[in-house]
C-alpha cells in the first residue's frame, strides 16, 4: 500500500519550511509569501494527491503569539500583572505562545511567525512607550499592547494616563486642597509621564486655576533608578519653595514612598497637614502609612481588551488606539476636607 503523502513531505519537495507550506495549503493569504512560492508548493502538493486536514484544522484552536518585550527580572511585577489579564477560558479556548524579549534581533519576529504559524500576536512592552519596528508587511491581525508606532496598521491598547493623572488632581481640588505640586519621574521623556502632567495642568485649567511653576518639580536624569531618593529630595525643596503646600501628587508610588520620609522628617502628618497621590496602584501603596491613595495602571485589563480584539477575525488596516480607564484607589492618605 502506497503511503500517504504528507504535509512535511510537501515542504520537503517543495524546499520550503512545513510552516510555509501550511499557510499556503491552508489558504492563509497575505503572509509575506511570494506568489512564486505559493505556486510551487501549490503545483507539488497537486502532483502528489495531497489531501489536506483543513476539516481538522478549524476544530483546533486559534493560535496566538503573545511577545513580551524590554521585560526583566526587575520589572517582573508589570508581567505578572499583564498575564493576570488572562482568564482561564482565553487559555482553554485557545493556543497562546508566550515569548520574552524576541524583537530585538532583526527581522526575527518572521522567523518566528514562520515557525509558529500563528493566527495573530500582541506585543507588549513594559512600560508605555513608541516603538519604530515595522509590522505592517504582517498580515495578520495583530495588537500593540501599552505601546504604538505612528505607522501601525492595527490596534494599539493605552492607559489613559492623561485623565487618570487629571482625576486624580480634580480628586484634591474637590476635597478643599488648593496648592498641589506634582512630582516628575527621572525619565520624564517616557508618554506616560508626560501624559500624567498634562493632566494635572488641565486639571488646573478646567477649574480657571492659576498654575504656579515653582510646583512643578522635574527631577534630574542622573536620579533615575532612584526613585523614593527623588521623592525626598523633591519634597524637602518644595516645602521650602511654598508655605502653602497642601497635598503633592506623585507620578509614581516609589516618589511616593520617598515622599512620605520627608514628611515624616519634617513632622508634618499624612493627610492633616499634606495630602499625597500616588501613581501605579503598587503594593507600596497598601504597605504605606497610611495607606496611600493611588491610580491604577490597568494592565490586566489592558491585556483583557488585547485578547477581545485579537480574535477578530477581520484583519485591522487602520492604525486605531484604544485608552483604558486607569481609575483613582481612594486610601487614607487624602483627607475629605468636605
Amino acid at each position: 500500500m502506497k503511503k500517504k503523502i504528507t504535509l512535511r513531505d510537501i515542504a520537503k519537495l517543495s524546499d520550503v519550511s512545513p510552516a510555509t507550506a501550511s499557510i499556503v495549503l491552508n489558504e492563509k493569504k497575505n503572509q509575506g509569501i511570494s506568489q512564486k512560492t505559493w505556486d510551487r508548493v501549490k503545483k507539488i502538493a497537486k502532483k502528489n494527491n495531497y489531501v489536506g486536514n483543513n476539516k481538522i484544522r478549524r476544530l483546533n484552536k486559534r493560535k496566538f503569539l503573545f511577545f513580551m518585550e524590554e521585560f526583566s527580572y526587575n520589572n517582573s511585577v508589570v508581567s505578572s500583572e499583564f498575564l493576570n489579564g488572562f482568564h482561564d477560558y482565553d487559555l482553554l479556548s485557545h493556543q497562546f505562545v508566550f515569548l520574552f524579549n524576541q524583537l530585538s534581533k532583526k527581522n526575527n519576529i518572521f522567523k518566528i511567525i514562520e515557525e509558529f504559524n500563528p493566527d495573530g500576536f500582541i506585543v507588549a512592552t513594559s512600560y508605555t512607550k513608541k516603538i519604530n519596528y515595522d509590522f505592517n508587511k504582517i498580515k495578520l491581525n495583530k495588537i500593540l499592547l501599552n505601546c504604538w508606532n505612528d505607522n501601525f496598521k492595527g490596534i494599539s491598547i493605552l492607559p489613559d494616563d492623561y485623565n487618570g493623572s487629571k482625576n486624580a488632581v480634580l480628586h484634591l481640588f474637590d476635597h478643599g486642597y488648593k496648592n498641589i505640586a506634582i512630582i516628575l519621574a527621572p525619565d520624564f521623556w517616557m508618554k506616560g509621564y508626560r501624559d500624567r502632567l498634562n493632566g494635572w495642568r488641565d486639571a488646573h485649567s478646567d477649574l480657571n486655576i492659576e498654575i504656579d511653576q515653582k510646583l512643578i518639580f522635574k527631577s534630574e536624569k542622573s536620579e533615575i533608578g532612584n526613585e523614593s531618593r527623588v521623592g525626598y529630595n523633591a519634597t524637602k525643596k518644595l516645602l521650602k519653595i511654598s508655605k502653602s503646600l497642601d497635598a503633592i501628587f506623585c507620578t509614581n508610588d516609589l516618589i511616593a514612598m520617598g515622599t512620605y520620609q520627608a514628611l515624616k522628617e519634617e513632622k508634618l502628618e499624612i493627610p492633616k497637614d499634606i495630602a499625597v497621590i500616588g501613581y501605579d496602584n503598587s503594593n507600596i501603596a497598601e504597605n504605606l502609612k497610611p495607606e496611600l491613595t493611588s491610580v491604577q495602571l490597568p494592565h490586566a485589563e489592558m491585556t483583557q481588551k488585547s485578547i477581545s480584539n485579537i480574535l477578530n477575525e477581520n484583519i485591522l488596516m487602520d492604525n486605531f488606539k484604544i485608552y483604558v480607564d486607569s481609575p483613582l484607589i481612594s486610601r487614607s492618605s487624602v483627607l475629605i476636607k468636605k
